[in-house]
This record gives structure tokens, sequence and C-alpha cells, in this order.
């Protein structure tokens, strides 16, 4: 407890490695442990009022780690941008962000199976095998589908194109579809558990050359409702891959990805700031490029990333605000140290959209967390997590520097001192330690 929180800094006179601790709920959850483990050394005997009040002791220290969601998947980070990064945003407190993988490129609309997957699909030259068989894993996205595509060689007319369950093949998922001759495209709706899945065709004569099988969606975006009824907006800031071309953005449903439901927004070479309308209608959506770029060493391989926009920060905003988004691009820190943080704004590096705006959503390069304040010119400004986990505050000064301190609640300092006069009376008291330690009824020798 006392390195999670003490009246003078004890951080400055320990080495800067042990500042991989990185959070002081972290240290929290071992003051929790080695309490019962002290527990059971010092008071062997617990009555019943000892014990609850132990337990209110312990709980009250860690409500904070039984009501926050962990990050389930760490971010990617450099190593050479470790130790001054390592202890700011290496845990988030809210779940990944479904729109982009961990390095910041867009996660394409549809991810293609792994090539190890394929082998039990399609032979040698990519003819869909007979009996064939095709496993996905948990789906970890709210809907699931998948997409195949390729070309139906020989007959003359179309026939049926389904999906099964292995032990019940015959029976289609999501209805049939007529496909070829000649090439096709097909998606098919699935449950979102682990499934085990056949491939089938009315026509066991015809051949199906598959060209690619891929899961949708592979990025989500999830519409609410807005609560006034207002039209709501995703507002992207990035970078384009291409230097020489530019880039249709679209949302569209995962059924039929290639068909916009609302307007395009172009994205051209180079840093962009670009804003799509979202659908009015709640539901699960995918953002689509027009473009991508397989990279050259990966290129000849089925499920290499496809990559289009890399994203430094996006926002999902109504119509009628005025705020604009200052990424955490545009913000450095100035100052680091045990419990306190302060970060300055690169005006040079603002994005053009911000020029005439009066409100802005800065997001900070530290991860968000209920036990942490954020201050500008000594007033406190309320913190909230963006859609990365970071840490985003509202405001209209880009010159004055923020500050993030570390903020312990106070009845966590009662239960300190009391939690510490119980040990002590129970563990360093001679009188209490006589009393309720336990007799050996074995004779001595």
């Amino acid at each position: 407890m006392l390195l999670s929180y003490s009246p003078f800094d004890l951080w400055y006179f320990l080495p800067e490695f042990v500042w991989s601790v990185q959070f002081p709920y972290r240290l929290l959850a071992f003051v929790a442990l080695f309490i019962a483990v002290g527990i059971c050394v010092t008071l062997q005997r617990l009555r019943a009022w000892q014990f609850t009040v132990l337990m209110i002791l312990i709980v009250g220290q860690s409500f904070r780690l039984l009501v926050q969601s962990p990050y389930s998947t760490p971010l990617s980070v450099a190593q050479s941008d470790i130790p001054s990064l390592f202890a700011s945003v290496d845990y988030i407190v809210v779940p990944t962000a479904a729109l982009t993988s961990p390095d910041g490129w867009l996660r394409n609309y549809a991810l293609p199976i792994t090539e190890s997957l394929m082998d039990f699909v399609v032979d040698g030259e990519g003819y869909l095998l007979a009996d064939n068989a095709l496993l996905l894993s948990k789906a970890r996205t709210n809907e699931n589908y998948i997409r195949i595509s390729g070309s139906i060689e020989g007959g003359s007319t179309p026939i049926s194109l389904w999906v099964g369950q292995s032990n019940n093949p015959d029976e289609p998922l999501d209805g049939t579809r007529l496909v070829g001759p000649g090439d096709f495209s097909s998606i098919f709706r699935l449950p979102t558990s682990l499934l085990s899945l056949k491939i089938r065709l009315s026509d066991d004569s015809a051949r199906a050359k598959i060209k690619t099988v891929e899961r949708l969606p592979g990025n989500e975006i999830q519409v609410k409702s807005s609560p006034h009824e207002r039209p709501q907006f995703l507002r992207l800031f990035g970078t384009s891959i291409f230097t020489d071309r530019s880039i249709d953005l679209w949302i569209a449903s995962p059924e039929s990805p290639d068909l916009p439901l609302t307007e395009k927004a172009t994205v051209r070479p180079a840093n962009f700031v670009a804003q799509l309308r979202l659908p009015s209608r709640p539901g699960i959506y995918v953002l689509v490029p027009s473009n991508v770029l397989v990279p050259s060493s990966v290129s000849n391989s089925s499920d290499a990333r496809r990559l289009s926009i890399n994203l430094s920060s996006y926002a999902f905003v109504d119509g009628d605000r005025v705020e604009e988004r200052i990424p955490v691009s545009s913000v450095e820190r100035i100052y680091s140290h045990a419990y306190r943080r302060s970060f300055s704004i690169r005006t040079d590096r603002l994005p053009p959209a911000t020029e005439n705006a009066s409100k802005f959503l800065v997001e900070l390069p530290m991860s968000f967390s209920p036990l942490t304040e954020i201050s500008q010119g000594g007033s406190r400004i309320i913190s909230r997590a963006s859609d990365r986990g970071l840490a985003m505050i509202e405001t209209s000064d880009l010159l004055s520097p923020f500050t993030a301190q570390f903020a312990m609640p106070w009845p966590v300092w009662p239960m300190m001192i009391f939690g510490v006069g119980l040990i002590y009376i129970g563990g360093f008291n001679p009188i209490w330690a006589k009393r309720h330690s336990r007799h050996d009824p074995r004779p001595a020798s």
C-alpha cells in the first residue's frame, strides 16, 4: 500500500526499472494476496467477525479490480519504444477496438481463411474436395459470415451451393445460393460459435475451383440508436498506404459489402481527415476500402494482410457537435515520473480540420483509468476512455499542458490503517499471539 500511494514520492528513490510494475492497482492486487497469506500465518484462528472484517477490507482495497474488465490483447509496441511507453499504454481497461489491428492498420472487411485450414477444403490445384472440412474458431465479432469466391466448371445451368455442419452436411445453415457456370461469390451467415463445416454442391459432376474463403466482418462498426435521433458520423484520422492514388471508403452491411449504405468518402495520399455518415438503423456494419495493398514479401500467401489506411485515431460523433478530435500523434509527453504525467499538444501536428473549431477532444498517450485525475491550469477535467481505450478529455485550450496524477480513493486510507493495526495486534502483540496460538496436544518428548 505504501508503494501504491504514499505521502511522499517513494519511487523517486527507487531505480527506474521497477517502474515496470506499471499501475498502482496492480500493486493493490499484491496487497490483497499478501494480506491473505499474512493472515494465515499470524491469525491462525479467526472468529466469524474477524473473518468478515478482513474480507470487507480486502474487497474494499481491490474493488476496482473486480469491476474493471481487463484488456484482452496487448498493444504492438516497438522494442525501442518500450522504456517510454511500457508504463503508459500496455494495459488498457476497455475491450480492444474491432476496427483496427494493434498496429493501427484498418482490418480488412473480409479476412481470408489461413492456408493451413484451406488444405482440408481444396486440393493442390484449388478444386473443392468432395469430402471437405472447414474448422472455424469462435467469432470475435457480434455477427459471423463467410464469403466463398471461385468459379464453377462444367455444366450449362446454375447449381446450388450451401454450407452445412459436418455432422449434418445436407442441412443448409443459411439456405442455398445459385452459382455458375463461371465465376461466383456467395456470402453465408453462420452462428458465432465454434464450427465444423462442409461446403456442398447440388451437382456432384460439377467442379468448383475455390479462389478464396473469407470471414466477415473483418472489421466491425456497431451503430447504436442516437438518443436525440441526430445523424451520427465516423470521423477518421490517419495515413493512406498509397502515394499515387486515392482510396474510397464506405460503410456497408457484412451481407453486402459492395453496396454502400451512405455517402462514400475519398481519402487522398498521405495524411487525411475523413468523415462518414453512419446508417440510421442500429446494427453491425463494416468499413470497406476500394483499394488495398498486399506486401510483396507475403503476396504469394492466400491469407496475407490487405493494407489500406493506418488510423492514428477515430471517433464516433453526433452531427451537430462542434468538437474536433486531436489524435494522440499530436500530443507529446513532457514530464514522466512515479505518480504524475504531463502532456502538451504539438500545434504543428494538428489536423487541418481543427483550425475553426472551438472545442477539442484530446486523446492522451496513456490508458484510461478511473484512478487517474487529469487537470489543466489547476482545474480538474473529466476524462473518459476513447474508442482505443486511451484517456480522452474535452478542452478549448490547446496551449496549456495537461497533468495526469494517480489519486487514491479515500476509503483505502482508513482500511489500510485498520488492516495494519489488526495484523500488528495478531502478529506482533505477544499476549494476543499467545492467547490465539494453536496448542500442540502431543506430549513433550
